[in-house]
């Protein structure tokens, strides 16, 4: 399982196993779009089929900005050679500016299009749950000590795979979102995905060595807190809201 620290040497380039997940996880979760149940109607499969091309174009977006944020964290080393630069270790928090770089381009395609942002999460994050999860699988991250017959071995101690704990529990979830969610409410998807990335998350910070302590919780457990709170309190108006229209509707068939 170290080897997963690794990667496949191509001549001076060294393409890292976490890399090829991003990419395989990216891949994966384009099925989703296929299996995804829209609405019977040409306006449907017109909204599916705009947000994989957003999808795809968010993939390639968050791979150039991932290798560009030098320039946004370090302009002087990137500009004194960019080609080498380009194909360099990236810049500490490479993933985060790629991130906000995709978030915009969504938000932007979203008030481009005209079309919801529940409508937009509700394809978006269970794609997103299913691609983390598989991104998981060959992101190694070691956590604390431990004796569990599962543990990874680095010399004579054993560690907790937090990323494999990770990646049960997100494509768990991803199962349990595909397979008994109401797909009809708009808005329960990306309610239920919110709560699967808040759990999964904040459960593995247990498993990891605790950073500085905010009123209890690390910085990370803050936010993944948040996104708990706000995927479950969400779930609960999209429930409310749907069992309102159930209760109008039958009131109007009795009245009929």
């Amino acid at each position: 399982m170290l080897a997963l620290l690794g990667g496949i040497q191509i001549g001076p380039f060294l393409l890292k196993y976490s890399w090829i997940g991003a990419a395989l996880g990216f891949f994966i979760a384009s099925f989703h779009f296929r299996r995804f149940s829209v609405p019977d109607s040409d306006d449907g499969k017109i909204l599916q089929n705009k947000v994989l091309d957003m999808y795809w174009n968010g993939f390639v977006i968050w791979l150039l900005a991932f290798k560009l944020a030098k320039i946004v964290v370090a302009p002087a080393a990137f500009f004194q050679n960019p080609i080498l630069e380009f194909f360099s270790t990236p810049a500490p928090n490479a993933d985060i500016v790629a991130w906000i770089v995709v978030l915009i381009y969504f938000i932007y395609k979203k008030y481009r299009l005209k079309i919801s942002i529940f409508q937009m999460a509700d394809i978006l994050l269970p794609a997103f749950v299913l691609g983390f999860g598989v991104y998981e699988l060959l992101a190694l991250q070691l956590g604390t000590a431990t004796q569990v017959p599962w543990g990874i071995h680095v010399g004579q101690n054993g560690y907790h795979p937090v990323n494999f704990y990770i990646a049960i529990c997100l494509l768990l979830a991803y199962w349990i979102i595909i397979r008994w969610t109401d797909q009809i409410r708009i808005g329960s998807l990306t309610a239920q995905s919110l709560i699967a990335f808040g759990f999964s998350l904040q459960l593995s910070t247990y498993f990891l060595v605790p950073g500085q302590l905010y009123f209890g919780l690390t910085k990370a457990q803050w936010l993944y807190l948040a996104i708990l709170v706000i995927g479950i309190l969400l779930f609960y108006q999209t429930t409310m809201f749907s069992k309102t229209q159930i209760d109008t509707k039958n009131g109007e068939e009795t009245k009929k």
